[in-house]
């Protein structure tokens, strides 16, 4: 017998224009669950076009902030992230200038435990807190990874409401970059 394995998404919008959460269904069974995290004719049915370029993970620690990062023009890109195991604080922050949702940022948890995506249109920065030790979180990118267009916006420059700012692990990269009042934007 084959088992055909659709994927059927709830696609719910945030207060982030075109930026969405994303929720997939799971088949469980005596084995465990299967979650197809992507299919192209359920995410066009959905609205969301989206083509990956690339695809990477980071695994984290607890108390890790990474971000807040950003691929600037001709290599920007749209992004789908999700957690495979562990827990975090996704962050998103609108920087399209010409957007009606300038500088909102959004907040979700994600989780290996729950079946959500998030959905970031070009122009919008990302960074998420990790609460647990080895925490993997999947990325997929519409365009290459380019060093020369990877910038990013120091992570107190909003009033996100981290989970914490004692403790805090966070690279010497991230922590060099400027606040967003210095941060040259193109978008």
């Amino acid at each position: 017998m084959i088992l055909q394995r659709s994927i059927k998404v709830t696609v719910s919008k945030t207060d982030i224009n075109n930026c969405f959460i994303i929720e997939l269904n799971e088949q469980k069974d005596s084995r465990g669950k299967f979650v197809k995290t992507y299919n192209t004719t359920a995410f066009s049915d959905a609205g969301i076009s989206f083509s990956s370029a690339e695809e990477y993970y980071s695994v984290s620690n607890k108390n890790v902030l990474r971000g807040l990062h950003i691929q600037i023009p001709p290599h920007d890109h749209d992004k789908i992230v999700y957690c495979i195991t562990g827990h975090i604080m996704d962050v998103v922050i609108d920087i399209r200038k010409d957007s009606s949702t300038y500088l909102k940022f959004l907040t979700i948890e994600l989780s290996g435990d729950d079946k959500k995506l998030v959905f970031l249109p070009k122009g919008c920065a990302h960074g998420f807190y990790s609460y647990e030790d080895n925490t993997i979180v999947m990325y997929k990118v519409t365009s290459e990874y380019s060093p020369l267009h990877d910038k990013g916006i120091l992570w107190d420059s909003f009033d996100i409401p981290w989970p914490s700012k004692e403790g805090l692990i966070i690279s010497d990269r991230d922590l060099s970059f400027p606040a967003f009042s210095q941060f040259d934007n193109p978008f």
